[in-house]
């Protein structure tokens, strides 16, 4: 293999100097920005609307969300959430900030909300769906639906102090650093259970109320059906259904 010389290497030296320099670079021509950019900051704006719209007429002074709360993995305390599941994404993208306010007190008011639902038939929501501001016990794919939004805001909002409150609260519950909630196995190293939450692992076998939650006499959009979403079912006709199908799960 031939030399490279000594040319070569005070050249390199020249480069690995000049890139460890603050370099300013000045652009001073001006040009219009691309069409694409420009139907980008529309898209923005106009689904930032339509989230403005949403907010006035579905939720209400208390931030609570305007529908029949109920317990459930079907239709439950995540599903109520995922209404807001990607503001926080669409305010860091470049969103109006009216986004984060409303997402704030919408949020503020769920959890408020559910910790005010009872149920009869399974005692993870006997005295709440929330405890201490988190599910009291779900299984990590509905928790994690519900966490989205929560998740993501850190993405513009990331000295929010409530935000890093909740963070490090939730980051907690998976390091044993709430005595209430011994979700993390530290000799095994492996979370202890599939259903987790404030109120640490479920060490037993789930119940088929569990994952449906009570029935609640009336119709609704059932986002989980076969009849179809846009349809408006009576939940109580559906509810048999809903047992039967959660069955499967409850060898998990």
């Amino acid at each position: 293999m031939p030399s490279l010389g000594k040319g070569f290497l005070v050249l390199a030296s020249a480069a690995v100097a000049l890139a460890a320099q603050d370099l300013t670079l000045r652009i001073t021509t001006p040009m219009a920005p691309p069409t694409w950019a420009l139907l980008e900051q529309e898209l923005l704006k106009a689904n930032s609307v339509a989230c403005e719209r949403f907010y006035e007429k579905y939720v209400d002074a208390r931030g609570y969300l305007l529908h029949t709360p109920r317990w459930g993995t079907l239709d439950g305390p995540d599903d109520a959430v995922e209404t807001f599941f990607n503001w926080t994404l669409l305010h860091a993208l470049g969103g109006k900030d009216s986004l984060l306010e409303m997402w704030r007190k919408a949020y503020d008011g769920h959890l408020l909300q559910y910790s005010e639902l009872r149920t009869t038939k399974t005692k993870l929501a006997e005295n709440g769906a929330y405890f201490n501001e988190f599910i009291t016990q779900s299984d990590w794919f509905h928790t994690g639906e519900g966490l989205r939004a929560f998740f993501l805001q850190g993405l513009s909002d990331s000295h929010d102090e409530k935000l890093i409150r909740r963070m490090k609260r939730f980051a907690g519950l998976y390091m044993n650093e709430d005595p209430e909630a011994p979700n993390y196995d530290p000799k095994h190293k492996l979370i202890r259970s599939i259903w987790t939450g404030s109120k640490g692992p479920m060490l037993h076998k789930a119940t088929v109320y569990d994952w449906v939650g009570d029935p609640v006499p009336g119709r609704f959009h059932l986002l989980h059906n076969p009849a179809g979403r846009s349809q408006m079912l009576d939940l109580m006709t559906y509810y048999p259904k809903m047992l039967a199908h959660c069955t499967e799960y409850l060898d998990s």
